[in-house]
């Protein structure tokens, strides 16, 4: 690297005479780990050489590991370097997932002439507040500290599956999580003196025309339930809609699966739902037709298809378009409505076009007893498509349910909820969920979100709340691609905390990472004419359908 420091790689020739085109693989997970190296095999059988590097600080590589920060410049650096070695013939192409993805979209701000192709999988936005960074939504993520413990020193800490997470995770104050832990020292350190998107952060989203430094083919995949959607959502719109480059646009792709954070496996199930063989798609292979276009020259048409492909769930079909957001989509409001009180799923909360004789809708938020969300410990995963009627038959939830439909509801694209609210505390979180009710109950969820009232005017300030004001703000709950069935319901809840995915407000207005006493909150959300609450949802009324792939694609 420019400081001096010395990376670890591995590095896999294919078969043949010397120069190759090249891939590179920059992972903190250790690239000696079976799981790691064994990915590396389908590239090689393609005729590529395979840089698969452990990330500065981690394996066997030498420095200090400062994620996120340190990967703009040491991922530019690997790959000139990657570009000018004697084995190399100056293409190099990127891949991976997750933590991976960052190493890849991180130092495309710096252009590397070398860089000829991207393949991102499940990758977090770089925007620091967006997504599950240190903070989501403005709200710190707990489950990082895990993070930080599974890749604390040298080598990946397996036993963090072994530890009884809701425990550990409710130690207070958060600032010494970590030391808790046993971890005297953790990258999470530096972050403790910053709760607002300050200079500090800036480095990583300077401003909102960062995205548009790129200049890479990108293909970005992810999954309905991913837990970094909110990176694709970000980045592919800025690229693939909004690029200043005509020919930019051109050259991005975007596939959206029915997939949690893990992606596509070879079973076509999750949780209780089977999507269909259709679903599933060899996303090495996929890779390999991307890297051979760009880096090999060959005309496998990849880049004459329509750029956007997403699983329609429910339907269980592909949609095909140019678009994300699809532009054929037009808005569907249904306003939250009440005639009574909201509470449980045996309350009287509607989804409607027309207001209740209820004109506000209340509970109380105790921080001591969070409601929970749905989590998946080995996978670091926040829930997928669980049946959520186990979190509504909570007081603490509120519960809007639509009448049953009398024709399919296509929803793809970006979800929203705008609510007007007030809190007895100076500062407090709504999080909002969205599910499809089916004829028998069940509840399943399809996407959530959380909004911190201290960051209702942006993430650079802090505002607190005066006690019973009333405020208007907007909860993104990130995407979905679902079809809700003939004789189905749509619900949204609403409620306050989200645990162990967000780490519970504490109500006190003041530093999160120091709070130790909560305060309990009387919450209101209101649904009026003078205050109409509403759930936004992208309808596509004629989504084009198409089949799996054929398998001869990969041939």
């Amino acid at each position: 690297m420019r400081d001096g420091v010395n990376l670890a790689a591995n590095i896999y020739f294919p078969k043949g005479d010397a120069p190759f085109p090249v891939l590179l693989n920059r992972t903190p997970y250790v690239k000696d780990s079976a799981l790691r190296a064994k990915r590396v095999k389908p590239y090689v059988k393609a005729g590529y050489a395979v840089v698969h590097m452990d990330v500065r600080g981690r394996g066997n590589s030498e420095g200090a590991f400062d994620p996120y920060f340190q990967e703009i410049k040491d991922g530019y650096d690997s790959l000139q370097w990657a570009g000018t070695q004697q084995w190399s013939n100056g293409k190099v192409g990127t891949y991976g997932g997750s933590y991976e993805g960052w190493t890849q979209i991180f130092p495309m701000r710096l252009q590397s002439k070398y860089h000829k192709a991207a393949f991102l999988m499940c990758t977090p936005s770089m925007h620091p507040f967006h997504d599950n960074n240190t903070y989501w939504a403005g709200v710190p993520s707990p489950i990082m500290a895990i993070w930080s413990l599974f890749t604390s020193g040298k080598m990946n800490k397996e036993q963090t599956n072994e530890l009884d997470w809701e425990t550990v995770l409710n130690h207070r104050p958060l600032r010494d999580l970590m030391k808790h832990l046993g971890v005297a020292s953790s990258f999470l350190d530096r972050h403790y003196e910053h709760e607002t998107f300050d200079d500090f952060y800036k480095r990583l989203w300077p401003n909102d025309n960062v995205v548009n430094l790129t200049k890479t083919p990108c293909y970005f995949v992810t999954g309905w339930f991913d837990d970094s959607l909110k990176g694709t959502l970000d980045h592919f719109p800025a690229l693939a809609m909004h690029h200043p480059d005509a020919e930019v646009r051109k050259q991005q792709k975007l596939l959206i699966g029915p997939w949690p954070h893990r992606l596509s496996t070879d079973s076509s199930k999750l949780g209780d739902f089977d999507y269909g063989p259709q679903s599933i798609v060899p996303l090495e292979k996929e890779a390999i037709r991307w890297f051979d276009y760009w880096l090999k020259g060959i005309d496998n048409g990849i880049v004459d298809e329509p750029r956007v492909r997403v699983f329609l769930m429910g339907s269980n079909r592909w949609i095909e378009t140019d678009t994300f957001p699809i532009t054929e989509c037009k808005t569907r409001v249904l306003l939250l409505a009440a005639d009574g009180p909201a509470n449980t799923l045996s309350g009287k909360g509607r989804l409607a076009e027309t207001h209740g004789t209820s004109s506000t809708s209340e509970f109380t938020y105790n921080p001591k007893r969070p409601a929970p969300t749905p989590f998946w410990k080995e996978n670091f995963q926040n829930g997928a498509n669980e049946d959520l009627r186990y979190i509504q038959r909570r007081d603490d939830v509120l519960v809007f349910t639509s009448d049953p439909l009398n024709k399919p509801l296509n929803v793809v694209g970006m979800l929203s909820a705008e609510l007007f609210v007030s809190t007895s505390a100076t500062d407090t979180d709504f999080v909002t969920r969205l599910s499809d009710v089916s004829h028998d109950g069940y509840s399943q969820r399809l996407n959530a979100g959380i909004f911190r009232l201290r960051y209702r005017e942006g993430y650079e300030k802090i505002k607190l709340i005066k006690p019973n004001e009333i405020v208007k703000i907007t909860v993104d709950m990130w995407a979905t691609g679902h079809q809700f069935q003939i004789g189905h319901c749509v619900r949204l809840e609403v409620t306050s905390s989200g645990f162990p995915t967000w780490a519970p407000n504490y109500n006190t207005g003041g530093s999160v990472w120091d709070e130790v006493e909560p305060i309990v909150a009387r919450q209101i959300v209101y649904h009026s004419p003078q205050y109409p609450s509403r759930l936004l949802l992208p309808e596509l009324p004629s989504p084009n359908l198409v089949n799996a792939w054929p398998e001869t694609r990969w041939a």
